[in-house]
């Protein structure tokens, strides 16, 4: 009984916790990334958070008509995309071309 509560004492601290055991043997997951200078609508408005189908034509029509974008800044000339989008995106956006 003893060794019981001694072992459900260190359970509940999480030293021996089952969830910091799997935690720790996950590869850390990285979000998903598209390029805003190749994606499609589809694309654009699935890896990218606050932009739908709307916004992601604007991103699309705004690269046809001015050229690839440089940075992601750049998408702060879009109509409809704010900086809270672009900082809510930093680690999505590609610009490769």
């Amino acid at each position: 009984m003893k060794q019981l509560i001694v072992f459900l004492l260190i359970l509940t601290t999480g030293v021996l916790s089952p969830v910091n055991l799997v935690a720790d043997d996950l590869p850390e997951l990285s979000a998903p990334q598209v390029n805003i200078n190749t994606a499609g609508v589809d694309d654009l408005a699935r890896v990218l958070t606050g932009v739908g189908l709307s916004k992601a034509q604007e991103i699309i029509n705004h690269r046809e008509a001015y050229g690839k974008f440089d940075d992601i800044n750049d998408l702060l000339e879009v109509k409809g995309i704010g900086e809270r989008i672009v900082m809510a995106n930093e680690g999505r956006i590609l610009t490769e071309y």
